[in-house]
């Protein structure tokens, strides 16, 4: 497997999604939680496997809940880095802003 790295900007994410499901169901915040790091598990295991996104970032959408990750990873380095964990409902002008940061 490939070590997954959590930048700041997903890591904010994540902590945002995470208390905003527990605002409005306490235990849902588990269940958000558990199906990220199974994804986050299948992208450390085959992370060519997602589909490209924008330019060299790739994106796995989750299957319960309206996010993506967006992560870089070419073949020969040895790390996957998650750039974003992106609730789908917001403005996609705003995400490529943010992916033009990374390029």
């Amino acid at each position: 497997m490939i070590k997954i790295e959590i930048g700041s900007k997903a890591a904010n994410e994540l902590f945002d999604a995470v208390e905003w499901y527990y605002v409005q169901k306490p235990g849902l915040e588990k269940a958000f939680y558990h199906e990220l790091k199974r994804f986050l598990n299948r992208i450390s295991q085959r992370p060519l496997s997602f589909p490209i996104f924008v330019s060299s970032f790739r994106k796995a959408l989750l299957g319960k809940f309206p996010f993506m990750v967006i992560f870089h990873f070419e073949p020969n380095e040895t790390k996957v880095v998650v750039l974003s964990i992106w609730h789908t409902s917001r403005d996609p002008e705003q995400l490529m802003k943010t992916m033009d940061l990374y390029q």
